[in-house]
């Protein structure tokens, strides 16, 4: 008697107190206001209040009615191991904490820039206008909105601390709508999905192996022998017959740690798409994406005409037409049109970089070595991967469509650098990231088989690459005998001008002379 007692208060345990159940509508829910509030917040405050007052009530009309019609029903229940569950989120935590987020760690280099932009939206009035140059401060600084927000009210260091935990807030909404879509519920899969997030990447070492061994570029860091500890992202880092030859698709640690106000909502909204492929909210999700990260966005937008067109299709071969065009102008479309595409258009045209669109490299310079050198990168980068989970996704257009966006982008650039292939590639291959996780959990996937050995060997081939970066960091911190090390150089925007020399900041992507001049600030930003 006494052992069946103990036995059942043991199975009651195990069902209530080690499972927590979260409803998948409080995550997607959670997921649209952590990227539509930062937007009307932005509306209000650097606007002209009768245009941004309006905006923000039509866009969270149209958020609102994307959740009602969505996710006010949805009855998902996710059950997940608790114990687990916050050994993950301590795991991210950490993971988060050793990118640079707040300054806590190591920064990289492109964390001197944005340093300064995130202190000049806490120390300045909304908008940024510099009362020393005249100059304006434009960039995709929705995502510094909410903790900016609080450096204001409580200063620089409650602000960082608040960036940090904004991001890790951001990264865990995401992990867990990717456990929704690929239904990772129990502890190996929860494992799964924590370890191809935080060490998804290229083969870079490999890359690197073959760049040294073979020459392919005439950079003289990496000659064959000194292959240097790091993330050896850059393994095509260079000059091939004359032009630049730096091809270079970004882990997601590198873009964490050097591109964060752009990737966290990267990693946040092509969930959300795959999850909800209805055409009555690309409109929405798309332009969200947009008005954060630009550049990611030409390469998001392949990915939504992808869901969209066999739908258009579909509908227009049934003759469909007023289902056509109640989807196309439902309110979440047309809420997002009416207001974030209109100020992203006026404000990035503001930017002097913008227009800059051309070939990363001219025709001439495509010689055999070099269409061999980029056959290589897409190999590593992308395409061993795709080749071991193509039975799972033969059929699905959007594996095609990741692959062709990923093949084009490294062509073209937008601005001066590499910033297209770096970026633009993101959506795309967070999505073969999400394909891949959803392969190897498959419950008819054999696990010994020579493919997934392939896989596994792979998977841990690209892990060296993040953990090589988190390895040289260590050491930089520890040669430098200083903790933490602050990308913090250029410090503020405000007593600069283009032209002048700043060796840590391009300052033509944040500034604008003279912003009366321009259209967003002649109408639009408060005076």
């Amino acid at each position: 008697m006494y052992a069946k007692f103990e036995l059942n208060i043991i199975t009651c345990i195990v069902e209530n107190k080690t499972v927590i159940n979260i409803k998948f509508r409080y995550i997607a829910i959670a997921a649209y206001l952590y990227v539509v509030i930062p937007i009307m917040i932005y509306f209000l405050t650097w606007l002209r209040p009768y245009i941004g007052i309006p905006m923000a009530v039509i866009l969270s009309i149209g958020l609102y009615v994307l959740i009602k019609s969505d996710y006010i029903c949805n009855r998902d229940d996710i059950a997940l191991p608790r114990v687990t569950l916050i050994l993950v989120f301590f795991v991210f935590l950490i993971w988060v904490w050793l990118s640079g987020q707040g300054g806590f760690f190591y920064q990289t280099w492109d964390n001197h820039s944005r340093n300064a932009i995130f202190r000049d939206m806490i120390d300045f009035d909304w908008p940024v206008i510099y009362p020393e140059t005249g100059n304006a401060l434009v960039y995709y600084m929705m995502y510094w909105i909410v903790p900016a927000l609080f450096g204001k009210i409580f200063g620089w260091l409650v602000g960082n601390i608040s960036l940090a935990l904004w991001t890790f807030l951001g990264t865990i909404i995401s992990y867990l709508l990717i456990v929704y879509i690929c239904k990772c519920f129990t502890v190996s899969r929860l494992w799964l999905v924590c370890i191809i997030f935080i060490t998804w990447s290229g083969l870079n070492i490999l890359g690197m192996v073959f760049s040294t061994t073979f020459g392919l570029t005439q950079n003289e860091m990496f000659t064959f022998g000194r292959l240097n500890i790091g993330s050896m992202e850059g393994w095509l880092d260079g000059v091939r017959n004359g032009f630049d030859s730096s091809y270079l698709f970004r882990s997601n640690f590198d873009a964490l740690s050097q591109i964060y106000n752009q990737t966290v909502i990267i990693w946040l909204l092509v969930p959300l798409v795959l999850e909800n492929r209805k055409v009555r909210n690309l409109a929405f999700i798309g332009l969200c994406m947009l008005i954060y990260a630009p550049i990611p966005f030409i390469g998001f937008l392949p990915i939504l005409l992808a869901i969209a067109i066999p739908w258009y299709y579909r509908k227009y071969k049934s003759k469909s037409y007023n289902e056509i065009i109640k989807q196309t102008l439902s309110i979440p479309n047309i809420s997002a049109v009416f207001t974030i595409f209109i100020v992203a258009v006026f404000l990035f045209k503001s930017n002097v970089q913008t227009g800059n669109i051309g070939l990363f490299v001219p025709i001439q310079a495509f010689d055999i070595v070099r269409i061999l050198t980029l056959i290589l990168f897409y190999f590593m980068e992308f395409g061993l991967i795709c080749i071991f989970i193509y039975p799972m996704y033969k059929k699905d257009v959007l594996f095609y469509v990741a692959i062709m966006t990923l093949v084009i982008i490294p062509i073209f650039k937008v601005g001066t650098g590499r910033d297209l292939c770096m970026n633009a590639s993101l959506p795309a291959l967070f999505l073969l990231m999400i394909m891949t996780i959803n392969y190897c959990k498959d419950k008819n996937v054999k696990v010994m088989t020579p493919r997934m050995i392939c896989i596994s060997l792979a998977l841990i081939i690209a892990a060296m690459s993040p953990i090589f970066d988190i390895c040289k960091r260590i050491e930089i911190i520890n040669l430098a005998n200083r903790f933490p090390i602050v990308a913090d150089r250029t410090k503020t925007l405000s007593n600069k001008n283009i032209g002048d020399y700043c060796p840590d900041t391009y300052l033509e992507n944040y500034l604008v002379p003279n912003p009366k001049s321009k259209a967003f600030y002649k109408y639009l930003a408060k005076e």
